[in-house]
């Protein structure tokens, strides 16, 4: 994984509408451009991004497929 900065890679809005173009209202946002917050997000906003983050870049499709579906053993399809 190349070398960033918090700086790049954290980006903080004011209020939930500047995360998103979707009208969806959101505390947290992971994308190819990083994790975005809402300022003043609530508890666990960020370690919820960061899982995102961490899941997104340091597993292939593979291996996101396999803890996918090892998850699903354990937990049930939580897709609905």
């Amino acid at each position: 994984m190349p070398q960033v900065s918090e700086q790049d890679l954290v980006h903080i809005h004011r209020g939930l509408g500047e995360i998103n173009n979707k009208g969806i209202a959101a505390w947290g946002l992971f994308n190819k451009t990083g994790v975005h917050l809402a300022d003043g997000a609530m508890t666990g906003t960020v370690y919820h991004e960061a899982f995102h983050l961490s899941f997104w870049m340091l597993n292939n499709k593979t291996n996101r497929i396999s803890i996918l579906n090892d998850a699903k053993k354990i937990w049930g399809n939580l897709d609905n």
